[in-house]
């Protein structure tokens, strides 16, 4: 909350209320094989989605890129940090230095 007020204002920390989805349930987003456990667990950070893309324009970042414990959190903090410091590197490599954010 304290964070919501910080980015968006004292009004942030009133909130008119909370939702809470279980995408289990919700027909459009999920089918009734996402009810049960997977048999196997997924392969994540697959080498295509740990490399840019589209000669270097396109980098990737998320869960599910992580070698490590993807999927989770920790695995999409880490996976963003990856491509930003790829990101950087190419810059680097063109002499466009840091970008202004």
């Amino acid at each position: 909350m304290a964070q919501l007020g910080r980015l968006f204002g004292p009004a942030a920390l009133l909130p008119r209320s909370y939702e809470e989805v279980d995408w289990t349930r919700e027909r459009l987003s999920s089918t009734a094989q996402d009810e049960a456990p997977p048999k196997v667990l997924p392969a994540y950070g697959h080498p295509l989605l740990r490399d840019p893309a589209l000669d270097g324009r396109l980098f990737w970042a998320g869960a599910e890129t992580s070698p490590l414990e993807g999927g989770l959190l920790g695995s999409a903090v880490q996976s963003g940090e990856h491509a930003a410091r790829l990101v950087l590197t190419r810059r680097a490599a063109e002499g466009r230095g840091m970008p202004k954010w």
